[in-house]
């Protein structure tokens, strides 16, 4: 309970003084629900979860691309109702395997895209899995990153291109890619694919903040060769005729 006015004070300065105390503690209130670090309930289409990741410098990062990895990022994604549409003010592109034709890539190899427009970036919608996958990125805006920051270490502070199933939160691969700030062209990375089975995929450009991780971009494509067992009751993968030859 607020304390009357003492002499002095006059009533108008003493209710003025109430009104800031309280629009702060609602303010701060406020805050506390967006960035608490506590348990949390999502959901996800019909799927409701629990989500006790935080958002805090990591001291002792897990290597990336391993179990430990991925159990440390949040999946409470903020899914946009309008995945970010193409315009001339600020855009985001993906291009998938941008340098696969060597004709094409004019004898640059894996170099064909960088710091060019879309005329010097090829794209697939199918890929075979097994070897790391080459992806192009374009952001005429300030890529937002968190490098040279207390949370420089927190795979959940900063702009990263993740694989997904479509639908689904699991995160398969993922890669940082905000080093450089402001880029001149399109940019390449290379994306583990050895987790990837037959069928289709998602590259999704996410943008992991305090208040959780926003998808901004969505690229689908698909897997025509997995590297795993199909699963029970799947199609078999074709069988290459190479495995015909008799040469040993």
């Amino acid at each position: 309970m607020a304390r009357p006015p003492s002499s002095g004070t006059s009533i108008a300065h003493w209710c003025l003084s109430l009104a800031l105390c309280t629009s702060l503690v609602q303010a701060q209130d406020h805050l506390d629900t967006l960035f608490h670090r506590g348990r949390r309930t999502h959901e996800y289409g019909h799927k409701k979860f629990f989500n006790t990741a935080g958002w805090s410098p990591v001291i002792n990062s897990p290597q990336r691309d391993t179990d430990d990895y991925f159990a440390l990022l949040r999946q409470d994604y903020h899914m946009i109702q309008d995945i970010q549409r193409d315009y001339v003010g600020y855009t985001i592109d993906i291009r998938v395997d941008p340098c696969r034709d060597l004709i094409k890539a004019g004898g640059l190899g894996e170099a064909c895209c960088k710091d060019t427009n879309q005329q010097g970036c090829q794209d697939y919608y199918n890929i075979e899995s097994g070897q790391d996958l080459q992806v192009a990125f374009l952001q005429n805006a300030h890529v937002a990153g968190c490098r040279r920051t207390i949370f420089e270490t927190d795979p959940n502070c900063g702009t990263y291109l993740e694989i997904h199933r479509p639908g689904r939160l699991e995160v398969y691969a993922d890669i940082q890619i905000d080093d450089i700030g402001l880029p001149i062209g399109y940019r390449t990375v290379f994306l583990a694919t050895h987790r990837l089975c037959r069928g289709d995929h998602e590259t999704w450009w996410v943008v992991r903040t305090r208040s959780g991780p926003y998808v901004q971009k969505i690229k689908p494509f698909s897997v025509t060769a997995p590297s795993c067992s199909p699963p029970t009751g799947g199609p078999k993968p074709p069988v290459q005729l190479s495995s015909f030859s008799r040469i040993p």
